[in-house]
């Protein structure tokens, strides 16, 4: 059951570990015997990171022990339906399309910024024509209604 480093994730490697105390289940697994049959290209500080990252997780989805000389686990109830819904490598998937979806959205208001900037600049520019504009048909208001009350007052 030894699968090379390189070709595994995280949550891949995590789920090997869940099978691996399934196959076992009458029994507690050391960190070292699953660098010994599971993973014997990885060293041991590595095995007991992915036991502590098990650990940490929200499901507890196997019993779990770290103390200070040695890192165990058990299978419980709860493991092989956590594997059969997938495991941490469905979880692990699901978390970078979630990142994905984020940067993307991200990407996505990076572009609205920039177009609303051009738009910004634009309007800037065009300020001072618009501005002129307003000044002079102000005036010739004005100068309609003045005109409108001197025929008014002479008729």
């Amino acid at each position: 059951m030894t699968t090379p480093i390189k070709t595994l994730s995280e949550g891949q490697a995590k789920d090997l570990i869940l099978e691996y105390a399934i196959e076992n289940k009458d029994r507690t697994i050391t960190a070292h015997e699953i660098n010994r049959e599971v993973f014997p290209h990885f060293n041991e500080d590595e095995i007991i990171f992915l036991f502590e990252k098990m650990q940490n997780t929200v499901d507890r989805v196997a019993d779990i022990r770290i103390s200070e000389y040695n890192c165990l686990i058990t299978a419980t109830g709860i493991t092989k339906l956590f594997l059969e819904q997938g495991g941490f490598t469905k979880t692990e998937i699901e978390a970078i399309k979630e990142k994905n979806k984020q940067l993307e959205k991200e990407k996505i208001e990076f572009e609205k910024s920039k177009i609303d900037l051009e738009l910004a600049k634009k309007m800037l520019k065009e300020y001072p024509y618009t501005k002129w504009f307003a000044r002079i048909g102000f005036i010739l208001a004005l100068v309609l209604a003045a005109i409108e009350l001197i025929h008014f007052y002479k008729g």
